[in-house]
């Protein structure tokens, strides 16, 4: 879709549509169920929605049981997607996705926190079920609907993950303040401390664990930092130390960079130039854009986007010519010059929807519309071909919120909005912004 057919677009969404939709998580995917939510073609592709995780980005996305549970609601059957979603659950196996069978489960006790239905189901899968990392998967929907009597149970079952990783009953206890507030979640803490020594033990590690702030290594122990990069211990320099290091320590870091080979060593090493600039002669990153490890290039190509240098913008529209638009448009975000908007809109309409080059490029845009002073006609046009198609609901929330800044929100983004699985879009439209 071109950018300048998009701002009368309807909301009525086609059955062709609905499966990208759904995927995306955007809300006219709602809107369209809730028009005919009878359809069995819609319902076949709703169905793959609720049981298979389709979020395009978990590590940074929200969840999408909320979404998915508010467009059960709406249909207004329920009871029939209920028996759908715990026959999955009863057949779920080793072969499955964690994060399929997690999803499925929480929208059930959404389901069940809603409708007052059966929950002996979903409390025995998460205390008998063999596969330990998904009861822990479901562990917090289970202490969102039960409470306190969850918590303490799922940590009887956990203990040994909990032991090792002390954070996951800190964060169970956060999911239960969440649900009953700060003040009873405290009080229900307490007394089980005070009845459980075990559970006093891990809540009282977890404590330590965040009280423990780590002091920021000197700049004179840059040493003991490489040994651990050589070690495998330490997967990314402290932002505390990068700041403060010395300019010699900072060309230190970028030698031993350049002279490793090992990638995993290398991506570590890459992390102190997220904060401060890479030393001397850019161009001599150049070379680690063009490693087999796609990870390495994005990150060698942030480092790169701090720098306002010639030859980084001559080396990004070389990158676009060879077909590498998501790396070259990351070097523009200081190489800007006038109307490179034009050019980042050409590699959008070039790239496919819902793909991770189309999402690069996406995240270019987003960065650049924020510290440029172009017309905002062009910049607008990119946002909502953005909110449209960009895969990540995360970055289709700042499209948003830099449309709303602009005063660019047209009136059908308002309306479907609402029911957006990215919650920053639903609660801002929900709200009548």
């Amino acid at each position: 879709m071109r950018h300048d057919e998009i701002e009368d677009r309807p909301v009525h969404a086609t059955k062709a549509d609905f499966g990208s939709l759904l995927k995306k998580g955007l809300g006219r995917a709602a809107i369209r169920l809730q028009e005919d939510p009878d359809d069995m073609d819609l319902n076949a592709q709703f169905l793959r929605a609720r049981t298979e995780d389709l979020a395009f980005d978990r590590q940074c996305e929200e969840s999408r049981v909320p979404y998915l549970f508010k467009l059960v609601r709406m249909t207004g059957q329920a009871g029939i997607y209920r028996a759908a979603l715990e026959a999955r659950l009863k057949a779920a196996n080793p072969a499955d996705a964690i994060g399929n069978i997690a999803q499925v489960f929480g929208i059930l006790c959404r389901l069940a926190a809603a409708d007052g239905a059966d929950q002996s189901l979903l409390r025995n899968f998460v205390l008998t079920t063999e596969d330990r990392k998904l009861a822990m998967a479901c562990a917090w929907e289970l202490v969102r609907l039960q409470g306190i009597d969850a918590l303490l149970a799922c940590v009887e079952r956990l203990r040994p993950e909990i032991a090792a990783e002390p954070w996951l009953v800190a964060s169970m206890a956060h999911e239960l303040e969440e649900r009953d507030g700060a003040s009873a979640a405290a009080g229900a803490l307490e007394q089980a401390r005070r009845t459980d020594v075990e559970f006093d033990r891990l809540m009282g590690l977890a404590e330590a664990e965040t009280k423990s702030v780590e002091k920021p290594t000197a700049a004179s122990e840059y040493a003991v930092l490489k040994a651990k990069v050589e070690q495998g211990t330490c997967k990314f320099f402290p932002r505390a130390w990068v700041v403060g290091a010395s300019e010699s320590e900072i060309q230190r870091v970028a030698e031993d960079l350049l002279a490793e080979a090992d990638e995993t060593r290398a991506m570590a090493y890459l992390t102190a130039f997220r904060s401060r600039p890479f030393p001397g002669d850019p161009t001599r990153l150049f070379l680690l854009l063009r490693s087999a490890n796609r990870r390495v290039d994005y990150r060698a190509a942030d480092a790169l986007a701090l720098i306002h240098h010639p030859a980084i913008r001559s080396f990004s529209l070389q990158l676009i010519a060879q077909g590498q638009p998501d790396l070259g448009t990351r070097l523009h975000r200081r190489s800007y010059r006038d109307r490179d908007l034009v050019l980042v809109r050409t590699q959008l309409d070039r790239l496919a929807p819902d793909a991770d080059a189309y999402d690069g490029v996406g995240l270019s845009a987003l960065s650049l519309i924020k510290n440029i002073t172009e017309p905002q006609g062009e910049a607008r046009a990119i946002l909502l071909h953005l909110y449209e198609n960009e895969p990540c609901s995360l970055c289709r929330g700042t499209a948003v919120d830099l449309l709303v800044a602009m005063n660019g929100i047209p009136n059908w983004i308002s309306q479907e909005g609402r029911y957006d699985a990215e919650p920053s879009i639903a609660e801002r439209f929900a709200a009548g912004c």
